[in-house]
């Protein structure tokens, strides 16, 4: 049989087809070559065009891990302002007791709770004046069982007496209040720790009634960093956000109350203080910056600044992370030179 040919010139089918494939392999290598970069995304050039960084604006809120300091009440005890038999008790470890509440019943009269500046220390009428009639009168308006309170050293009145005997589970026409139907206590809302008493004790005048525990009263950022970033700042525990003042300044009362009830202070608490007390101080408001490559920014006579198509832009550096710059510029400015003139000079 006869081999087959193409044309004239002799070239057999095989040949043929061979030389078609490596036609086709040598077009696919040069689409491949002109097609497949070995540059990660995450280390290609910026944005923009060549020799240009395009500005990304983003929120800096300058993130430092602190270390908080916290001071507690002294452990302090509820006494009994009268004498007799306790014939109710509503007291247990752990709760939390609120002024305005009866805590027990000696005979038949009742023990309130009041947390005014200044103790009940005696019997007042309406015609009573003195720096515990104020006290009790403001405590009072916090419960909301009276109106505003009228300028201090004025006379109890009416309102403070019917209230205090309502309480006091007393006829709204007595005259006359007795301090002995109340208890002071130092805050409005205490952790009782122990019960020293019970239905049934005999109680006097002095005895212990309720021991409170010692509570969280003032937390503080323990070492102020040296290199924030000036601006109102925040300290964040567990999520919970509170306002910070100036360095060494402690946190609110306010905040206190918040940070009290995290995670973090409770373990902290039922530690002994094993727990570190950690949080993080940030800007209240993110500072618009933008991060620039080191190498873009010219410091000059103490002055920085960004090249623009060769023209100087000032520029605020604010701190570096990641080998970038972080820095605020003029918000009118959407890109920069990537390299600067080597004569450039900020001014």
């Amino acid at each position: 049989m006869r081999r087959a040919r193409l044309g004239g010139g002799g070239l057999s089918i095989g040949t043929a087809i061979l030389a078609l494939v490596m036609v086709g392999i040598t077009a696919s290598a040069a689409t491949l070559a002109t097609t497949w970069s070995p540059t990660p995304d995450s280390l290609a050039e910026p944005h923009g065009s060549a020799g240009s960084i395009a500005l990304e604006p983003q929120a800096f809120f300058d993130p430092q891990q602190v270390e908080l300091a916290a001071e507690f009440s002294t452990p302090t005890k509820v006494l009994s302002t009268g004498s007799g038999i306790v014939t109710a008790y509503h007291c247990r470890p752990g709760e939390t007791m609120e002024a305005g509440r009866v805590l027990a019943r000696v005979g038949q009269t009742p023990v309130v709770a009041l947390a005014s500046r200044v103790p009940l220390w005696r019997t007042i009428s309406a015609t009573s004046q003195g720096p515990d009639v104020d006290a009790v009168r403001k405590e009072l308006n916090r419960l909301r069982l009276i109106g505003p309170t009228p300028p201090s050293g004025s006379p109890a009145g009416s309102e403070t007496i019917a209230a205090l005997a309502d309480l006091a589970e007393l006829p709204t026409t007595t005259g006359q209040i007795p301090a002995t139907t109340f208890a002071w206590i130092p805050r409005p809302r205490v952790k009782v720790a122990a019960c020293p008493s019970a239905v049934g004790g005999q109680v006097s005048v002095g005895s212990p009634l309720i021991e409170l525990a010692a509570e969280l009263t003032q937390v503080s950022v323990k070492t102020w960093p040296g290199d924030v970033v000036p601006g109102p700042r925040v300290l964040t525990v567990d999520g919970v956000r509170v306002s910070v003042g100036k360095a060494g300044a402690a946190i609110t009362p306010q905040g206190t109350r918040k940070l009290r009830r995290t995670a973090l202070f409770r373990a902290f608490v039922s530690s002994d203080g094993e727990v570190p007390l950690q949080g993080t101080l940030s800007l209240k408001r993110g500072l618009d910056v933008v991060a620039v490559p080191a190498g873009s920014v010219i410091v000059t006579s103490g002055s920085s600044c960004v090249s623009q198509s060769g023209i100087a832009v000032p520029v605020q550096i604010v701190t570096s992370e990641l080998g970038k710059t972080l820095l605020t510029i003029d918000p009118s400015i959407s890109s920069i030179d990537a390299t600067p003139p080597a004569e450039l000079t900020c001014t």
